[in-house]
């Protein structure tokens, strides 16, 4: 059986223009259509703001 749904793709374009805005006191939205990775590209962000404040609290 093939599991290529479990596969993260590393949207890298994506992160590089959210980047400067961490830390930013600004609401960002994240808009798409369905099935697109909208979910997987917050987890990656999750994870990237994680590295940079590994004390940090985060929902």
């Amino acid at each position: 059986m093939d599991n290529s749904f479990n596969k993260n793709i590393i949207r890298t374009l994506y992160l590089q223009k959210v980047r400067p805005f961490f830390n930013q006191p600004l609401i960002k939205i994240i808009t798409g259509q369905r099935r697109v990775g909208k979910s997987r590209f917050l987890l990656q962000l999750k994870e990237e703001l994680e590295k940079l404040n590994p004390t940090g609290n985060f929902i």
